[in-house]
């Protein structure tokens, strides 16, 4: 899917994409692709705007929306691991994984 997205403001662009999503998703969507970093913008202040992988909030958006959805939901997003950044690729199951 394609949107328009908010600089560097993750919960707005995670509420926003839910919205979209509501009207276009039907019981055979199988995939939703989101835009590459879809929660911030291809920002490059990592160091502000990662969140640590396991406890980041936009991959656990990307979880519940797949589990309730009921497909898989794909996109990338900025985490910090290991004290380092990354433009990570999520691949949400609807199985919670």
């Amino acid at each position: 899917m394609q949107c328009d997205l908010r600089w560097e403001h993750p919960v707005e662009n995670c509420t926003r994409i839910d919205a979209m999503l509501g009207g276009l998703c039907s019981d055979d969507t199988d995939l939703i692709v989101l835009p590459e970093m879809f929660a911030t913008g291809f920002t490059m202040n990592s160091r502000e705007m990662a969140q640590p992988y396991a406890q980041s909030e936009v991959v656990s958006w990307m979880r519940d929306q797949a589990m309730k959805r009921g497909c898989v939901v794909t996109g990338s997003v900025a985490v910090k691991q290991d004290e380092q950044y990354f433009n990570r690729m999520i691949w949400a199951t609807p199985e919670g994984i």
